[in-house]
């Protein structure tokens, strides 16, 4: 297998920092003190594609989650317009 992901090591907090500031909203974080913590952080260890195909990732993880998030915002807005104009189309 090959990794494709960001190489930037990221903890959970950091991951949640990062989509309250794409999405600008505040988020109530919640954590159960009975499981097991887990590691530092989480990053893709991309030395096998960069090895193999000369990959590296275009975009940092913060500007990516910008960008999927305006997008999936954009997704939502024509949804919500493709179902306005069929019910208008069905009322008529």
């Amino acid at each position: 297998p090959i990794n494709l992901g960001s190489d930037e090591l990221v903890t959970i907090n950091e991951l949640v920092d990062v989509i309250e500031k794409a999405v600008e909203v505040d988020l109530e974080r919640a954590y159960d003190r009975t499981k097991p913590q887990g590691g530092d952080g989480r990053n893709s260890d991309n030395t096998r594609i960069l090895n193999e195909l000369g990959w590296e990732p275009p975009t940092v993880l913060r500007d990516g989650m910008e960008v999927t998030a305006e997008w999936i915002e954009e997704q939502i807005k024509r949804h919500r317009e493709a179902e306005t104009t069929s019910r208008f189309a069905v009322a008529h």
